[in-house]
């Protein structure tokens, strides 16, 4: 093509510009069309070097100057890329190439070239370069670890999340393999699954346990004509937030069964424990009698607390908190446990000075924290220590969130750490489920932490549970800071066992209301009528004016206990109402006003427990 006339090179070049600089006496230029075109020249307009080379942004003239006369020079080809402004005033971005060659009849050397406009070219590199920086920008900054693999399963490029998840720095050695730099990936699903991923070219999806990471992790790859991009980050928080979720789910399904079967149960211990007073009455003169009474009785005491505990679990029992001082309680039990404890069990209390009171049902308390005595005896046969501590902590919202119904805030925190053979991680998850327990059969019921799981998330507070085997185990107890000051209990006076008042009893199990009719009646002294529903109970109170206090069960077919009271105050203003419930707490839907105006007697109760509350309500309220 070099050999060709100057006319023929331009028309083979069309759209790219020609030119021609020819050596002699002095040098000559020829500009096609194109040329002229480009640099923004009208056709057959003539042009000196000089004026082609003001065109040539200052900072690349003398590159291409040198480039130009070394080509001439050395007969060497010439190929180089530089900026200029045209005559009409625009920017562009030229790429010449040229070749030097001597006419065989002038004897002259000339230099022919073409130049074209690269300037979209080079708009388009820009572009993407400024494409690439801000992607690189994204990938070095994203939460997500990335890195990029080609066929050969090179790391082409790591981000700076993937050095970190990976505990890895500086970036990986150069030319090696992901099998090189991570070799435990060859015996994982991760090696099938990325080689099926770019033979199939169809996206990754994974979740597995890293122990090297010593994280949970989700990964996703996605291939590509150049490879493998590979996206991956932690599920760590989120897969124990779920664990969580599900065991605080599961607690929550045994906690309503249990509920239930507790308040059932009640049922059948109200009609035994009533009809055990009545016979231990009826047998007052008979020593056999009176002993058989005696020891049904005690029996069902003993079915009482069991329940008791379900219904602790389940947060269905009856509390009575008041501001109570922690440190107090704390320091008048330590007598009780060093004589419930083994000898060889040392005793530490450790308590915070000027420690706020905390809102909680005291004797509930005391039980709970025998309860953990208990079992951190249990977990010492040999010997060891136990320490109770007390302090004030304030639970932060990111905290109190790993938790399910745990709110932020100040707490009352009480701490019992034994020395003990601690609790496996396996069992550890399960220690709160009721009946779940680690001790030999016969020597454990599985309701002692459980119950304390119940009573703090009854008390609106939280409890939590470490351990670590051969080394011991800590229970943190939170319990609300009071909002008032502390106060003295005020006791009760003895009150009178009985009256001659009209009651009216409602409930739904037959067994259960013959069994209060009998106490009510025959040892109390009181005029009785008994129906088996709120409805029956409504029309009685509106035909009876002498009926003075309605008796009536939470948990009914038809209109509840609640409902059912409502209704009857509107009826009888002046009528004084007792609830009763197995569940021992205002379970059904009522109003925050319900909780004080209607009282509540727990089942089982015994017919002096019934007795004092039937005085107290006569004499004293409404």
């Amino acid at each position: 093509m070099l050999n060709d006339t100057l006319l023929e090179i331009t028309q083979k070049l069309a759209k790219v510009g020609g030119w021609a600089i020819t050596y002699g006496e002095s040098r000559s230029l020829y500009c096609s069309t194109a040329m002229l075109e480009i640099f923004g020249y009208a056709p057959h307009t003539v042009l000196t070097l000089e004026q082609i080379g003001r065109h040539i942004l200052p900072a690349y003239r003398p590159l291409v100057m040198e480039q130009m006369e070394h080509c001439h020079t050395s007969g060497t080809c010439c190929d180089i890329e530089f900026e200029i402004n045209t005559a009409v005033g625009t920017h562009k971005w030229i790429h010449v190439i040229a070749q030097n060659e001597e006419d065989p009849q002038s004897k002259l050397t000339r230099v022919v070239g073409a130049l074209q406009d690269i300037s979209v070219q080079k708009q388009n590199e820009q572009e993407k370069r400024l494409i690439s920086d801000r992607l690189l920008v994204t990938l070095e900054n994203m939460t997500d670890a990335f890195y990029l693999l080609d066929l050969q399963w090179r790391l082409v490029y790591v981000n700076k999340a993937a050095l970190k998840l990976m505990a890895r720095s500086p970036q990986p050695t150069p030319g090696s393999t992901l099998w090189d730099e991570y070799p435990y990936l060859r015996e994982s699903p991760i090696y099938e699954g990325f080689y099926n991923s770019v033979r199939t070219n169809t996206p990754f999806h994974h979740q597995y346990f890293s122990s090297v990471m010593d994280n949970w992790i989700e990964l996703d790859a996605f291939p590509s004509p150049e490879g493998l991009a590979v996206y991956f980050h932690s599920i760590t928080e989120r897969k124990v937030m779920q664990q969580r979720l599900d065991q605080a789910q599961h607690m929550e399904s045994i906690g309503k069964l249990t509920g239930h079967v507790a308040h059932d149960f009640n049922n059948l211990l109200t009609i035994i424990l009533g009809n055990a007073d009545l016979l231990q009455d009826l047998y007052q003169y008979h020593e056999q009698g009176r002993r058989l009474a005696g020891a049904i009785r005690s029996a069902a005491l003993k079915g009482s607390e069991l329940t008791r505990r379900l219904l602790a679990y389940a947060r269905k029992q009856q509390l009575a908190p008041r501001p109570l001082d922690i440190n107090e309680l704390v320091k008048s039990m330590r007598e009780l446990l060093v004589c419930t404890l083994s000898v060889n069990i040392k005793v530490t209390l450790l308590v915070q000075h000027n420690l706020p009171p905390a809102q909680v049902d005291e004797h509930q308390l005391e039980g709970a924290l025998l309860n953990l005595s208990i079992n951190a005896r249990d977990a010492m046969p040999k010997g060891g220590e136990l320490t109770i501590s007390t302090s004030e902590i304030y639970v932060q919202e990111q905290e109190a969130a790993k938790y399910p119904d745990f709110r932020a805030g100040h707490y009352v925190q009480i701490k019992v750490k034994d020395s003990g053979t601690g609790i496996s991680q396996e069992n550890l998850q399960h220690v709160f489920e009721p009946f779940f327990t680690t001790k030999e059969l016969g020597k454990g019921t599985g309701l002692g932490l459980s119950s304390v799981f119940g009573f703090a998330k009854q008390s609106h507070g939280h409890v939590t549970i470490t351990s670590q085997p051969g080394v011991g185990t800590t229970v943190q107890l939170f319990l609300p800071v009071a909002s008032e000051p502390l106060s003295a209990a005020i006791e009760k006076a003895a009150l009178p066992s009985g009256g001659h008042e009209t009651i009216l009893i409602v409930d739904d199990d037959e067994m259960v209301r013959n069994a209060a009719q009998a106490m009510l009646s025959h040892r109390l002294g009181y005029e009785v009528l008994a129906v088996s529903n709120g409805e029956t109970a409504l029309s009685v109170l509106k035909h009876n004016k002498t009926i003075q206090l309605m008796f009536t069960d939470v948990m009914m077919p038809g209109l509840n206990g609640h409902e059912l009271a409502q209704q009857a105050r509107e009826l009888r203003p002046e009528l004084k109402i007792l609830l009763t419930s197995g569940f021992n707490s205002h379970s059904l839907a009522r109003s925050e006003q319900d909780e004080t105006e209607f009282p509540l007697l727990p089942k089982p109760y015994s017919q002096h427990d019934l007795a004092r509350a039937l005085r107290d309500i006569l004499d004293h309220s409404l």
